[in-house]
């Protein structure tokens, strides 16, 4: 009796202790989460795994995708990394899918709203946050592939788990009364291993995810108090996490070596005895007739617990930014207005604003480095960010709902034997195609055919800028942004293009410049004195200028045949 009241006072020990540092532990990060609070958060982002996981279905059907090279071209990918300050994987691959697949303007409500009152409710967030931090585990992004149709074929021969298991288990309460049974167990457990490396590669694309559900599944229950009811996005954690309560349970024999387990020594013992008795592979193989009939449920829940992961890293990015707005979206038709957009890679951005009417453009000019291409950039981002997060580095956002298409960065391809103008000619060719079919475009061009000469470059893309303003549709607000060092497309396109310049001036140490958008196209010529304070030879200097003015004496010549 007094041994037994020893070892039950030990084992109250040890769980007091265990007790004592958890709650330490837990204490720490909920510290370091109110610290990170409207920060952003440094870590190895897996991109590549991300892309893959859209493939199984993660974008949820929303919107129409944002193409390569325009996620490229805007640098979207730094974007994401601003804006990522999810907790879960599975977060992390919601709010990726969210980015690259613009939605309806009604769609993006509900997601505003979770956001809204994730970003007031400390408390609630708090400990969401805490259960979220427990997906972490890598293979959490893969649970999308559980809730394909095709995911699983349970065969007649994967019946031999469950009897391997019974045997081993049989030889282990025979060894008690006859010691010689360890052999057998030695071989039974010897050709457990065999028969697992032999099925292994067939089972564990989807054993790896389903180890994950566990974990998410008992997340996703917990989260139902914490989150609003009413909310579209959550609603299924209320719906349809009962529908579950069957599949949690079975799943539980696989996760138990998974997230939250690995490295300690209970996850040892089980990835022992998983090894043994296949409890992983026997959890699927009795779960799976459970996983087929509840694919809807399991895709609105995984979705509903990224979402809510999403809505917390976007209502973090809006407490850290200063100066954002929620966009306001207008019919098709109406002119397009933004103020004091900002870049959100930029610290310290300059804000500048668009203001374009429908079926119009603006033609960009200034020195390298004055700001061309970051505003073209700034402008496709803060149209992205307002029809995924509802949310712009801004001050004002008026605009319809437009298909974004850029084509702003180099994408020669050597190993296609592509040249630089030719991968240009083709994205070109392909946005004239979209501006045909959307009712409202956002295009967006820099420095178009600069691989050609300086005639083809003129004709060719005075022929393209026209083109897409007169052929987009008259009810539609497509509005074409073009940054370019010729001012003879300033003349040639005025009747439909807007010109505006960044300036420069030549200071002590080169040029300087203010980044802020004017009127009018640019004047200034510093070329050559930027040559001068560099320190060039005078008599290259001397014959620059010489040439220059020969040139303008043509030019003025050709104008008055004209």
């Amino acid at each position: 009796m007094t041994g037994l009241l020893g070892g039950l006072a030990v084992a109250a020990a040890v769980a007091l202790v265990v007790w004592m540092i958890a709650g330490r532990s837990r204490q720490r990060r909920l510290a370091a989460l109110v610290a990170a609070w409207g920060r952003p958060i440094e870590r190895e982002r897996d991109v590549a795994q991300l892309a893959a996981g859209l493939e199984l279905g993660a974008a949820g059907g929303r919107g129409v995708g944002l193409d390569e090279r325009t996620w490229h071209d805007l640098n979207l990918d730094d974007v994401f990394a601003v804006i990522d300050r999810t907790q879960s994987r599975i977060g992390q691959l919601a709010l990726y899918a969210r980015l690259r697949s613009p939605e309806a303007p009604a769609n993006l409500l509900p997601f505003d709203a979770l956001a809204t009152w994730l970003g007031s409710h400390p408390v609630p967030r708090q400990r969401a946050q805490l259960l979220l931090g427990r997906l972490q585990h890598q293979g959490t992004t893969d649970v999308w592939r559980l809730t394909r149709a095709d995911v699983l074929e349970v065969r007649r021969a994967h019946a031999i788990f469950p009897v391997l298991a019974i045997l081993v288990a049989g030889v282990v309460v025979l060894i008690p009364f006859w010691p010689q049974a360890i052999m057998l167990l030695i071989g039974c457990v010897v050709a457990n291993i065999v028969v697992r490396g032999i099925v292994a590669p067939q089972l564990w694309p989807v054993l790896g995810p389903f180890r994950e559900l566990n974990p998410l599944l008992a997340c996703a229950r917990k989260l139902v108090p914490l989150v609003p009811a009413d909310n579209p996005l959550a609603r299924p954690l209320r719906d349809d996490v009962p529908a579950l309560r069957r599949l949690e349970k079975i799943a539980i024999w696989a996760s138990r070596g998974g997230a939250g387990f690995a490295g300690d020594p209970v996850g040892l013992v089980f990835e022992y005895l998983n090894l043994v008795f296949f409890l992983d592979a026997n959890a699927l193989y009795f779960g799976s007739r459970e996983l087929a009939r509840r694919t809807g449920e399991l895709r609105r829940v995984i979705d509903a617990v990224g979402q809510i992961d999403a809505a917390i890293a976007v209502a973090s990015w809006r407490a850290g930014t200063p100066g954002w707005t929620r966009p306001v979206f207008l019919e098709d038709g109406a002119a397009v207005t933004m103020e004091g957009i900002r870049n959100p890679l930029i610290e310290d951005c300059v804000p500048n604003e668009l203001r374009v009417a429908p079926r119009r453009g603006w033609l960009i000019t200034g020195s390298n480095m004055s700001g061309k291409t970051t505003f073209l950039r700034t402008a496709g981002v803060n149209a992205v960010l307002a029809q995924t997060i509802y949310s712009c580095p801004a001050s004002r956002y008026e605009a319809p709902p437009f298909v974004i298409r850029s084509c702003i960065g180099r994408a020669d391809n050597l190993l296609e034997g592509r040249s630089y103008y030719l991968a240009e000619v083709e994205s070109v060719l392909d946005i004239a195609r979209e501006v045909r079919t959307s009712r409202s475009c956002l295009c967006l061009f820099d420095e178009l055919f600069r691989g050609t000469n300086v005639i083809e470059r003129l004709a060719a893309g005075e022929a393209v800028l026209r083109a897409l303003v007169s052929t987009a549709d008259p009810g539609g607000s497509t509005v074409v942004l073009t940054a370019t060092h010729d001012g003879e497309l300033v003349e040639m396109l005025e009747d439909v293009y807007e010109a505006v310049h960044f300036g420069d001036r030549v200071g002590t140490e080169g040029l300087e410049f203010d980044y802020r958008l004017r009127e009018g196209p640019a004047t200034s010529r510093n070329a050559i004195a930027l040559l001068r304070l560099q320190g060039a030879p005078p008599e290259l200097v001397e014959r620059a200028e010489r040439t220059a003015r020969e040139l303008d004496d043509r030019s003025r010549l050709v104008d008055r045949r004209v």
